[in-house]
């Protein structure tokens, strides 16, 4: 189990100079360390692999519930990655927040959260490059000349601009390697780089964006953060290449399973939802709510009235006919919520 203030993301090199870094990092990704990584590997790989497509030919074949999962992943994938760096997010806060409707004040904790959120959408909306493009990472860099910003951040050595170079000239100029492994090393090089203050996140974007360029998920992007959570490996940058590699595989094979798992409990729900539905008048705005309710990990009344375009008495009554298979998750009176178990 992985409890706040222990955060995984531990590396040795953030204050070392980027030349020590690259050149670091250059000996333990030479063709000779990752052959050695794939053979000794090959097992953990083959199903790892095997274990994303499979998730990825099930999100494409099962239509609007896949649909639903590429949405409800995104926030499971926030919270996961905040947690992963020691700040546990309450999903139904992300969601609510995310559609508008905050319950209580937010928090910087929350802040983030929706910044990944709104940093997968993105990327999921374009091409896999852009992920490491500088429309990426620095869209929010404020406007001020790049020497006064690191004299200001006190932080002389740190140059983002030459890290986040130095990463993609590494990854440019690795051998012809197995998509997952190059999604690895992709993975490894950006949290020991770390081009970016707080940006550790952003490794688990580059390892699904990489993955999406070699074709293993074509349908959608793969969420390495769930697969953190449920894994026992804690990555520590100063293990072992080996070490760190496998750690990697693990997260990704927990991660497509938790996934599988989630498309099955989803598919079981839009059957018994849809049979609901079925008897309904074609006019009727319970299949679009069924949909609603797939494509979040939870709904509050606001959301559905606002996207749905009902009255509260409206939804009130469309949520009756659900029946139990849609159940009320916050245990309180006021700003309700529903969702399936």
């Amino acid at each position: 189990m992985l409890f706040a203030g222990q955060s995984i993301w531990r590396s040795q090199n953030s204050t070392l100079p980027i030349s020590r870094i690259h050149s670091e990092c250059m000996s333990d990704y030479s063709k000779s360390s990752l052959s050695n990584v794939a053979s000794q590997f090959a097992v953990q790989l083959e199903t790892a692999v095997n274990a994303v497509v499979r998730l990825d030919e099930q999100v494409v074949r099962l239509g609007r519930v896949g649909e639903g999962y590429r949405s409800r992943s995104d926030f499971q994938e926030a919270c996961a990655l905040r947690a992963i760096a020691g700040e546990l997010v309450p999903i139904d806060d992300l969601v609510l927040v995310d559609a508008g409707a905050p319950i209580r004040l937010s928090s910087i904790e929350l802040t983030r959260a929706r910044i990944i959120l709104q940093a997968r959408r993105s990327a999921g909306a374009d091409l896999p490059s852009w992920v490491w493009s500088d429309a990426a990472l620095f869209s929010e860099r404020v406007d001020v000349p790049r020497d006064e910003l690191l004299k200001a951040l006190g932080e002389v050595e740190w140059d983002e601009d030459e890290r986040a170079d130095q990463w993609r000239k590494l990854l440019a100029g690795l051998p012809p390697l197995p998509v997952m492994i190059r999604a690895a090393v992709a993975w490894d090089a950006w949290l020991q780089i770390d081009p970016l203050h707080g940006g550790a996140w952003r490794s688990a974007l580059m390892a699904a964006a990489v993955m999406r360029e070699g074709g293993l998920t074509l349908h959608h992007q793969f969420a390495l953060g769930i697969g953190a959570r449920r894994s026992r490996y804690r990555y520590d940058g100063r293990s072992p290449l080996v070490q760190r590699m496998g750690g990697f595989l693990d997260w990704v094979t927990q991660g497509a399973l938790a996934g599988q798992a989630e498309l099955k409990r989803l598919s079981l729900a839009h059957q018994v939802l849809g049979q609901v539905a079925k008897s309904k008048h074609v006019d009727s705005r319970l299949p679009a709510l069924i949909d609603l309710v797939l494509s979040r990990p939870l709904i509050s009344a606001e959301i559905a009235q606002r996207e749905l375009k009902l009255t509260s008495t409206g939804f009130r009554r469309l949520r009756e006919q659900l029946g139990t298979s849609v159940k009320e998750l916050s245990g309180r009176n006021r700003y309700q919520v529903w969702g399936i178990l």
